[in-house]
């Protein structure tokens, strides 16, 4: 008996998508008010830094960013984009390092290069801002622009808190980082007045 020949049909294996190798942490803030940037090896009170950074695509589906501290995971993200924002907390003090990856149910990519800094919990976590200075003497008298001049020796420095001063703190004041004085803090919106500030002479 004389068969047909069978047709042979190539059937393409099936495999996870591929993974994003490129991650980048472009940036780790503190939380709250301002989000301060947390420097590279710096030093930060802040138990609360949010990690951010960017993909080189957009992830596939089932993929996600994992958060790793000190090599541990900690959180992971969802993105929709190519950038990502994760958020940790519980920070003592002590060194950490960050890394970021991706993660599907199948692999793991290589992990982003690291973002280094330490925290120290006895750093105030209140962050003092110079909002504006103000010339309140001769003809003119309205806040400064920077780098404008005027005739004021004893400007008006205003400012604001990321948070109210814990009893027994005090806001320094520095020009050019030596230690003016000290700043009064009133009201509940934590404004910030440096009156009067010391004299400013003429070079």
């Amino acid at each position: 008996m004389i068969q047909a020949p069978l047709d042979c049909v190539a059937t393409p294996a099936t495999t996870a998508p591929p993974l994003i190798t490129v991650l980048t942490i472009v940036t780790v803030t503190e939380s709250g008010i301002g989000s301060p940037v947390i420097p590279q090896n710096g030093l930060t009170a802040s138990a609360a830094p949010v990690v951010s950074g960017t993909l080189s695509n957009v992830l596939a589906p089932g993929q996600v960013v994992e958060l790793l501290r000190n090599g541990a995971r900690v959180a992971t993200a969802s993105p929709t984009g190519t950038s990502f924002s994760i958020a940790d907390s519980g920070l003592t003090s002590g060194s950490y390092t960050y890394t970021v990856r991706v993660a599907s149910d199948a692999a793991l990519s290589l992990p982003s290069t690291s973002y280094s800094f330490a925290v120290d919990n006895g750093v105030p976590a209140e962050r003092p801002v110079i909002t504006s200075v103000t010339d309140n003497v001769g003809l003119v008298q309205a806040d400064l622009l920077s780098g404008v001049g005027s005739d004021d020796q004893t400007p008006r420095l205003n400012g604001s808190l990321s948070a109210s001063l814990p009893a027994g703190s005090v806001v320094q004041v520095f020009r050019n980082d030596a230690l003016i004085g000290l700043a009064t803090v009133s009201g509940t919106d934590r404004q910030v007045r440096l009156l009067p500030s010391p004299v400013i002479r003429r070079a």
